[in-house]
């Protein structure tokens, strides 16, 4: 069994927070490393934390610290591109997107809380949630268990909630998921 890319890349990224955290040293970074890799080998699923647990390498506060920063550089890399589509589209402006990544920035400091700078503007009326939930699905950032939810939040009235579905169904009728009956 190979490790996916992406689990792969999530666990390098936890590690090289541990060290920009001064948490372990480039050589212990190695050593947990190789370890890793070995295991996550044998199980694909494994992930770095698992390791810290098992070795204990860190106190559960120090992964919980981890894990949380991790979710707030995260955010932050999609919030910045959701800021961009959100101006290029006149969602909203540069001024507002500015605004909402600094209180973003300031609740994570007092609190270790990561709030998403569309539900900023949404909550300070800077953007309609029609145009949030627009950039929302372009970013692929809404799971598919809210999809339903989302693509209602779209459209108002059933019209738009009809042309909206339509929509999809071409989509899906190109991709072959689907047949016309």
């Amino acid at each position: 069994m190979t490790i996916s890319a992406e689990n792969k890349k999530d666990n390098q990224s936890i590690l090289k927070l541990a060290v920009k955290c001064m948490f372990i040293n480039a050589q212990e970074e190695e050593k947990i490393s190789a370890k890793f890799k070995e295991r996550a080998e044998q199980d694909p699923a494994y992930s770095v934390i698992e390791l810290f647990k098992e070795e204990n390498t860190f106190s559960q506060e120090k992964i919980d610290f981890l894990l949380a920063f991790k979710k707030y550089l995260d955010t932050q890399i999609r919030d910045n591109e959701f800021g961009k589509l959100a101006i290029a589209n006149n969602f909203t402006t540069r001024e507002a997107i500015n605004d909402a990544l600094d209180f973003q920035k300031d609740c994570y400091s007092k609190t270790e809380q990561t709030l998403e700078t569309g539900e900023i503007l949404l909550k300070t009326e800077q953007i309609t949630l029609k145009n949030r939930t627009s950039i929302l699905l372009v970013q692929d950032r809404i799971e598919d268990d809210l999809l339903a939810r989302a693509l209602d939040d779209l459209g108002s009235l059933q019209v738009e909630k009809n042309a909206i579905n339509k929509r999809f169904g071409v989509i899906a009728l190109k991709r072959e998921l689907i047949t016309l009956d």
